[in-house]
């Protein structure tokens, strides 16, 4: 917990053993869990991820955690943050594609 707010923690197996999803204040922070390219969020980069198929199923599971919390940005660990207004529709998009 924070000044008025707190931190929700959400597993995210796939990535790397102990992956995490943070969500604080309508901000998804996602390490390297996920990526942003061109106007799309995709997933882990396959290159430095020990189970794809995991990531793509911790991927799909924010539709669930997520429901009914505000999100104005998703922040990645290297592609920096989605453009104001998009976060909702690529997560939906992303989630879609690793169902």
């Amino acid at each position: 917990v924070f000044g008025d707010g707190s931190v929700r923690i959400i597993q995210a197996p796939g990535h790397t053993p102990g992956s995490y999803f943070f969500y604080a204040d309508g901000v998804l922070f996602t390490g390297d869990s996920m990526q942003i390219d061109g106007d799309n969020l995709v997933g882990a980069d396959p290159t430095f991820t020990l189970d794809l198929a995991e990531n793509a199923r911790s991927i799909a599971a924010l539709a669930t955690a997520l429901e009914g919390h505000r999100l104005d940005f998703i922040c990645t660990g290297h592609a920096g943050c989605t453009p104001p207004g998009k976060a909702r529709p690529m997560l939906e998009q992303l989630v879609s594609r690793s169902r």
